[in-house]
């Protein structure tokens, strides 16, 4: 009979342990429950009489016996009081002796009806191998069974397979069951190889480890390569089970095991293992293996998509997140004041449901030796290394992929998002052009087939545009803070980004003193020689970018941007045409001929086709008419203009601007905020309009779509806030009733 100590387990697990153990031996069906501080109800179940009897579990291996006893008295005696079941029953995983039995009987009086209710360690191992089906369900408890072990370390496996084997064994209490580890499972059993791959963090390795920890246990011998296949096939025993495990086996660079021959070594291998009493298990970087299949034919030919498995952190549901922070918190060494930390206003669920949530980053940010800071200001640790999530990509950058993949992936930063195919290549043609990469003869395909899945997701849209973007926004933050800010490689990079990608990212940049502004004003000066050749637009942003590098007025650039003003330009420009012309109102009138942009505004306001709606549209014909209009005319065929604008479009002004507050109650539409909004819009202006005409204006807002709106946009907001409280949304009910309502105390 196994004696277990249940020291590998968390107290959830040991609950459902319980659970399943007494419903076995009562014959009844033991339904579990949240345990939290105002609960003291683990599970329950009811009796012939159909009266509730109330189960409660205690796991506190670090707690003494006295302690414990104390802890029944003081914390769970009035719960139970309060509950008045008709029947209590305790179990914990502490060894009870008959007197311990009694006392804990003693002090839970009326509700433990008789001694053989309360159940100590002695007794749970009974049950366990009385039920070894129940053993069998729960794995870390089976794999910490007298004959597993005995499986496990009893073959005459070499020293570095036993070592590795002793290690993974190790770590399998922090290991939690995940969906992708079950279908791994069945990938193996199907095929007898297997090969896990997935970006960075994302639990790949863990999941193949723990694999051959279970196979270990059903009696196969574990056999470990440290560098080559050759050591796997020196180990090869036909009669014997054998599980062959090579982690990342194409290594960091796919070119070293390409000239090594490992590719096709490892076909033969794997050819080999298909059939018969052996597995052979392999975990790569998604990135090198999809280098490794464009690079040779020997994947295409073992058709290696049967047994492959890719491990995505977006594929796992939020409650095995849950499970995987939980885990790491009991587990955890950190202290309690830490931990309560994390359960303030539930912010566990904010770290669950962030963007950046990652494997690693959880084990990183429970793990004492790297919390390095007081319990105040642990929150803020948290949510720095969630933000910016340095570790998980710092070694990929840096030694996993060549410096052309590199380099393409910084400039996709430049774009801010989603990125379209063209794009990408027309970067990457750049980057070609250098000359400056070693494999710079590789194609586009080539490139990208090696960066899918691993830094990039490629998506096909249903109009089949096809987009690119980081798997991770923290890989946008890695580069930034790593690269950007670096001058030497920023002023080489740069040379690569389109001037509208140049112009709106070194503004952001700059503003957030991430690079210096006369890093930005080189580049700037370097590319005017082509400045004629720019659409309007770019020709206006390098204009203002000047302005405000230099505090002056580029002549050169003014001219050729007022020449394609008055000869016409194409659509997309006007917001940047009316604040430049504005500028150079208040610069100086004599810049301007009056006649040509008084036709060019009659041309605009026939047309309509810019936003006549926003304040600096306004502002910029305001500014035009004081300076220019002395009869009035063009003013009041302005206003004329505006008015027909506004009555068409102020519903979705108003729903734009400051004035439109979301409100659930919204019943009867009031047009007051309406009204000051179109009053906003005229006052000091030349267009000034009367009471009469702001109410008309006022009044062909849409009463039904500023109600739905406001009613969809309260319930959204009243979402986000109760987020950030902590609170629970739809489905959080689950992972509330895993954490409990505070801290586990061992």
């Amino acid at each position: 009979m196994s004696n277990y100590t249940f020291d590998t387990i968390n107290d959830k697990e040991f609950e459902q342990i319980v659970a399943d153990l007494l419903s076995k031996k009562l014959g009844v069906d033991v339904e579990t429950f949240k345990s939290g501080k105002d609960g003291g109800v683990d599970g329950r179940y009811f009796d012939d009489d159909d009266q509730e009897v109330i189960i409660q579990c205690k796991h506190r291996p670090k707690t003494s016996l006295s302690k414990l006893k104390s802890i029944l008295k003081k914390d769970e005696l009035p719960k139970v009081r309060e509950l008045d079941p008709a029947g209590y029953i305790f179990a914990t995983s502490t060894e009870l002796s008959r007197t311990d039995k009694k006392q804990i009987k003693e002090i839970f009086s009326p509700y433990i009806k008789k001694v053989t209710d309360v159940y100590g360690r002695e007794d749970l191992n009974k049950f366990i191998a009385d039920y070894p089906n129940i053993e069998k369900k729960h794995y870390k408890l089976w794999l910490h069974s007298t004959n597993v072990l005995q499986n496990l370390f009893n073959h005459g496996i070499s020293e570095r397979s036993r070592e590795v084997l002793e290690e993974i064994h190790e770590k399998s209490t922090l290991f939690v069951e995940t969906d992708a580890y079950d279908k791994c499972i069945k990938h193996l059993s199907k095929n007898n190889n297997l090969i896990v791959t997935g970006s960075p963090g994302a639990g790949k390795t863990t999941t193949a480890e723990q694999i051959c920890l279970y196979l270990a246990g059903q009696d196969y011998e574990l056999v470990v390569a440290a560098e080559h296949i050759e050591e796997l096939e020196q180990a090869f025993v036909s009669s014997q089970k054998q599980v062959f495990y090579f982690d990342d086996f194409l290594g960091r660079n796919y070119f070293e095991a390409l000239q090594q021959q490992q590719d096709s070594k490892i076909y033969r291998f794997m050819k080999r293992i298909e059939r018969g009493n052996k597995k052979f298990i392999l975990t790569s970087r998604t990135n090198v293996l999809n280098r490794g299949k464009f690079s040779t034919d020997i994947f295409t030919e073992l058709r290696s998509e049967d047994f492959e498995f890719e491990i995505d952190v977006d594929d796992y549901t939020m409650f095995e997140k849950a499970q995987i922070l939980y885990n790491r918190i009991w587990h955890s060494e950190l202290d309690n004041s830490y931990l309560e930390v994390l359960y303030k206003n539930k912010r566990y669920l904010n770290v669950i449901k962030h963007k950046n949530y990652n494997p690693r980053i959880i084990e990183y940010i429970t793990t004492k030796k790297h919390v390095r800071c007081e319990p105040d200001e642990y929150w803020q640790f948290i949510k720095d290394k969630l933000q910016n999530p340095k570790d998980i990509w710092a070694n990929l950058f840096r030694t996993g992929i060549d410096s052309l993949s590199r380099d393409l992936i910084i400039l996709i930063f430049f774009f801010g998002g989603i990125v379209s195919e063209k794009t990408v290549r027309s970067l990457f043609a750049s980057l070609q052009k250098v000359g400056a990469y070693t494999n710079a003869h590789e194609t586009f395909s080539e490139q990208i087939k090696f960066l899918n899945g691993s830094l990039l997701d490629r998506t096909i849209e249903h109009t089949g545009r096809v987009t690119y973007d980081y798997v991770n926004p923290s890989v946008g933050d890695f580069i930034l803070s790593e690269y950007i800010s670096d001058e030497v490689f920023f002023r080489r990079i740069i040379k690569h980004i389109p001037n509208a990608q140049f112009i709106h990212q070194t503004q952001s940049l700059m503003q957030n003193r991430i690079i210096q502004s006369d890093w930005v004003l080189q580049e700037v000066y370097s590319r005017l020689d082509k400045a004629a050749s720019f659409a309007l637009k770019e020709k206006i942003e390098f204009y203002n970018v000047l302005k405000q590098l230099t505090s002056k007025r580029n002549e050169e650039l003014s001219t050729l941007i007022w020449s394609n003003i008055y000869n016409g330009y194409a659509d997309g420009a006007h917001g940047y045409v009316l604040k430049f012309i504005t500028d150079e109102l208040n610069f100086d009138t004599r810049t301007v001929d009056e006649n040509k942009l008084r036709t060019k505004i009659l041309e605009w306001l026939k047309v309509q086709d810019f936003d006549l709606l926003l304040e600096e549209d306004i502002a910029f014909l305001n500014d035009y008419c004081s300076k220019f209009d002395d009869s009035g005319e063009l003013g009041e065929h302005i206003k004329e203009c505006i008015k027909e604008y506004a009555e068409d479009h102020i519903t979705e002004y108003y729903l734009g601007c400051e004035y439109f507050v979301p409100a659930f109650d919204t019943v009867d539409f009031d047009t007051s905020d309406v009204v000051s909004v179109v009053s906003d819009l005229f006052d000091d202006t030349v267009f000034s309009l009367s009471n009469s005409e702001v109410f008309d204006i006022a009044f062909s807002c849409d009463e039904d779509s500023v109600v739905e709106k406001s009613r969809s946009e309260y319930d959204d907001h009243y979402d986000d806030d109760r987020y950030e409280r902590g609170e629970a949304f739809n489905g959080d009910e689950a992972i509330e009733t895993l954490f409990g309502d505070e801290p586990p105390q061992q």
